[in-house]
């Protein structure tokens, strides 16, 4: 009897930054509304085409599986409490999402790209957008003093994004979030990924097993969380390109991680 494909979607999340400093309107979150259109607009034609089919999965295309994109509706305001409040919102009892994708700019050339490999929780001393620094310049959550993605970020990942991409780009792993709003974001979504996936654990079943009727995957996805930078310019072909990497890397990430599942 052939195979059959479960078809549970790929829950992600994504956000942008807004405003702050000299950047009045924030490419990240011009990007992120981009790829959720694209995704979207995907999934549609998809409907009216063979994506029910034994080898189609949905917005991933033949024999991948399918994007459910989600994005946070506003930018993310550049402030540390508002970034703690955001989180806790997002975390309050198991992670809602297989994934995790923040966004933010960085001082980076058109065409050049950078996926964080970490996040620290020390020496935030840039006030935000209220003049206000973390207690102690601090992160709010407790923790280790550097949590890493458990995504494998060498290898075959990043190589792939550029072969789909029909622009030369420069997309590389960086060690170096910036210790402001971004690293923030960044360490305070690993380190609520990992408390919430613990504690799931222990239990028999996370809400989001009953409902889908499935189970978290990936490898080691104790904290299935990114940050990418993208460059500051507002150009409809710089956010189109931002757009077109950001999307790539999803759906590698999906493939790559979340693979079609056989019953």
């Amino acid at each position: 009897m052939p195979s059959v494909r479960s078809v549970r979607p790929v829950k992600v999340l994504l956000t942008g930054f807004g405003p702050f400093r000299t950047h009045t309107i924030n490419a990240s979150f011009e990007i992120v509304k981009r790829v959720f259109e694209s995704i979207n607009n995907s999934a549609e034609l998809e409907e009216g085409s063979d994506a029910e089919t034994e080898e189609t999965t949905g917005t991933g295309g033949k024999g991948r599986r399918e994007i459910d994109l989600v994005i946070h509706p506003e930018p993310v305001r550049v402030s540390y409490a508002d970034v703690d409040n955001l989180l806790s919102e997002l975390y309050q009892h198991d992670a809602p999402f297989d994934l995790v994708i923040h966004t933010g700019v960085a001082n980076l050339n058109s065409a050049s790209f950078l996926v964080e490999k970490f996040a620290r929780r020390l020496a935030y001393s840039s006030p935000d957008v209220n003049g206000k620094l973390p207690q102690d310049s601090v992160h709010n959550s407790p923790g280790p003093d550097r949590l890493t993605t458990s995504i494998k970020l060498d290898g075959p990942l990043l190589e792939s994004v550029k072969e789909l991409i029909q622009h030369p780009i420069e997309l590389k792993v960086s060690e170096n979030a910036g210790r402001y709003l971004c690293e923030y974001i960044y360490y305070g979504s690993l380190a609520a990924y990992e408390k919430v996936s613990r504690s799931s654990k222990g239990k028999s079943s996370s809400p989001r097993e009953e409902k889908d009727g499935g189970r978290r995957e990936g490898p080691s996805m104790s904290r299935p969380v990114l940050f990418v930078h993208v460059p500051p310019l507002l150009s409809l072909p710089d956010l189109a390109l931002g757009a077109a990497v950001l999307e790539a890397l999803i759906r590698e990430l999906v493939h790559l991680h979340f693979p079609p599942i056989h019953h």
